[in-house]
């Protein structure tokens, strides 16, 4: 249907076929959070099983208490729910189960890290930008998405090295400022190998008309689909 047009522009149903699904491959979303009951999500949320659900110990003694389903760096606990929608909109487009309700995700066997930086109006800080990161690294996530922008930060530029130095690919939102060059942190794929700036394009097969260009920046872009785009939210 039209609703599905984004999944079947990037060819997913093809890649699903030839047996790519996300399967065995953890996704971080440092987001606003991701709604944990989601009928469509709620098989994807990553378990962390080396916590023993709600004794109070920090049993993989990672730094967070009880961080089963991941961290809330906003309110700073275990419980990163969604108080705005956007980042369970991002794990939706992620990984939504490949089932008969609603849409399904583009690895719709991968898990979802949730991971909250942001809070219920969509804003947070650098430096819980720069925690999450570190923190899904650190519980093996493979890939991290990042479908925010803010300033320029040394915090938040230390910690996608330091997910350079332990392999995790690190997907960035170009901004959708319609300006020249990617914001920050999407820019630094100028630079880092692992970051990767990604764009919006429209159903119309045409730049979104607030998508930022890469221009004369350097950075390693792609522009996927990012403008009527169906999900769980």
């Amino acid at each position: 249907s039209s609703r599905d047009w984004g999944v079947n522009a990037v060819k997913a149903p093809e890649a699903w076929s030839a047996g790519y699904t996300g399967e065995g491959n953890t996704v971080a979303v440092i987001d606003s959070g991701v709604q944990l009951n989601h009928p469509d999500l709620v098989h994807s949320i990553w378990v962390n099983a080396g916590e023993i659900p709600g004794d109070g110990i920090d049993n993989d003694r990672n730094g967070y208490i009880d961080d089963v389903r991941g961290w809330d760096f906003v309110d700073q606990d275990n419980t990163p729910n969604d108080e705005n929608g956007h980042g369970t909109h991002v794990a939706g487009i992620i990984a939504a189960a490949n089932n008969s309700q609603g849409g399904t995700g583009v690895a719709y066997a991968s898990s979802i890290m949730p991971i909250r930086t942001l809070d219920d109006t969509g804003s947070g800080s650098t430096q819980g930008v720069a925690q999450g990161i570190r923190y899904a690294v650190d519980n093996g996530a493979q890939v991290i998405n990042l479908s925010l922008g803010g300033g320029n930060s040394q915090s938040v530029y230390s910690a996608l090295r330091y997910a350079a130095e332990n392999n995790v690919l690190v997907v960035a939102a170009s901004g959708n400022e319609n300006a020249q060059v990617p914001g920050y942190p999407a820019v630094h794929s100028a630079s880092l190998s692992n970051v990767l700036s990604v764009g919006a394009y429209a159903n119309t097969n045409r730049r979104a008309s607030f998508s930022n260009r890469v221009g004369n920046s350097g950075a390693v872009q792609v522009d996927a689909p990012g403008q009527s785009v169906h999900s769980t939210y």
